[in-house]
């Protein structure tokens, strides 16, 4: 049986009184739900991510406050390439931070995501983008610390 959508006016195949949504503002939703990567709101989420991850491999290693400068340099001293993140120096921050997490919590759901995200994403990431990540992250860091 033919189904109109109230929002769109769009016909498709239903049942009417079923809960069903309309695949024409389904494929609008989906088209406005992800900011573009380099719009401002995109720029925001990507070095939110960033943060975020880094914050937690800190968490995890029992570093309290989740410090501005130490998410910073966590990011500016991770991996640049696939290749480094299977040598990954000890003496970096970013290393130390990593094997502490482990060490205390090598099931948490949350540290295999931020190690995920930084061996796949940040690492795979251009190094112009992540030289602009890096500053973004930092000089918002610096500012939250300052202000």
């Amino acid at each position: 049986m033919k189904v109109y959508c109230p929002e769109c006016a769009g016909c498709f195949d239903g049942e009417p009184g079923a809960l069903v949504r309309c695949p024409h503002c389904m494929v609008e939703e989906k088209k406005t739900e992800a900011p573009k990567k380099d719009s401002p709101e995109g720029w925001r989420v990507e070095c939110e991510r960033a943060v975020f991850h880094a914050n937690v491999l800190l968490r995890l290693a029992k570093i309290p406050g989740g410090v501005g400068s130490a998410i910073a340099e966590m990011i500016r001293t991770a991996p640049r390439s696939v290749k480094e993140t299977k040598e990954i120096p000890v003496t970096s921050l970013f290393g130390r931070m990593i094997l502490e997490a482990h060490r205390l919590s090598p099931k948490d759901e949350l540290f295999h995501s931020a190690v995920e995200y930084f061996e796949k994403h940040l690492s795979a990431m251009a190094p112009k983008r992540r030289a602009m990540l890096e500053a973004s992250v930092t000089g918002a860091m610096m500012g939250f610390v300052m202000g």
